[in-house]
């Protein structure tokens, strides 16, 4: 499987469903088993493993299902440091 570099974007993206995961008290697992995939794509796609159009995919899905578990706890990715 080719390695791809998680982009600036991307990188602040992952940590914040990682972020968001630990406030719900849910797992990667949770998050595998509620998408009918494994936890090893999960983390796969937090890591990098993916191209951008198949990480984009993922992510969205895992803010907009964070999102609806959240609620107004939910915490949004913050861009204007990455510069």
């Amino acid at each position: 499987m080719i390695q791809y570099k998680l982009t600036p974007t991307e990188q602040e993206r992952a940590t914040t469903i990682r972020t968001n995961l630990t406030r719900s008290k849910l797992t990667t697992l949770d998050l595998a088993n509620h998408f009918g995939t494994s936890r090893a794509l999960v983390q796969d796609a937090l890591r990098g493993r993916f191209n951008n159009d198949t990480t984009n995919s993922w992510f969205t899905k895992y803010e907009e299902y964070l999102l609806n578990v959240l609620g107004v706890r939910y915490i949004q990715p913050y861009f204007n440091d990455l510069d």
